[in-house]
């Protein structure tokens, strides 16, 4: 499934609890020239590192934007996108028990948003020409009720 035909591309936000095997194959093929696809994921710690997420968090949304774009190449869009990553990553309560796993592309009108119960600690944004989906793989295997059929974890990976 690509992204066209997907019943994702209709809307302009999709959110989903756990992803569906075409969302990850459809995410795993993704490629954009400008490397404005944002892989972002945020299940924050305990009391005593929520200030200190954010505050990482901050500092590598702006470490993106100044080292690995030149003004040309940042568009509102993926300012905007990266923005509605750390308002997420602000919303979130400290302790929250999921994985939240965003995809955006504004360029290219993707925008997925997952959340995936997972006890790890995590933060992190980044910016490619594909997708980052590895971190979200370790936090499905960890489910019991997420199984892909061989064929459908060799596509993926």
């Amino acid at each position: 499934m690509d992204f066209a035909s997907s019943p994702c591309a209709a809307s302009a936000r999709v959110r989903a609890l756990t992803p569906h095997a075409d969302d990850l194959l459809a995410l795993g093929k993704f490629s954009d020239e400008n490397k404005h696809a944002i892989s972002f994921y945020y299940r924050p710690g305990d009391a005593t590192h929520g200030s200190h997420d954010a505050m990482l968090l901050n500092f590598r949304v702006r470490d993106i934007i100044s080292n690995n774009f030149s003004p040309e190449h940042r568009t509102s869009g993926l300012l905007r996108d990266l923005d509605h990553c750390l308002e997420i990553a602000e919303q979130t309560p400290e302790e929250y028990p999921c994985l939240r796993a965003v995809f955006a592309c504004h360029d290219r009108g993707i925008w997925m948003e997952f959340e995936v119960p997972s006890a790890a600690h995590l933060v992190r944004v980044e910016t490619a020409n594909s997708f980052n989906l590895a971190p979200l793989l370790r936090a499905l295997e960890q489910q019991d009720s997420f199984v892909p059929s061989e064929g459908e974890a060799s596509r993926v990976i």
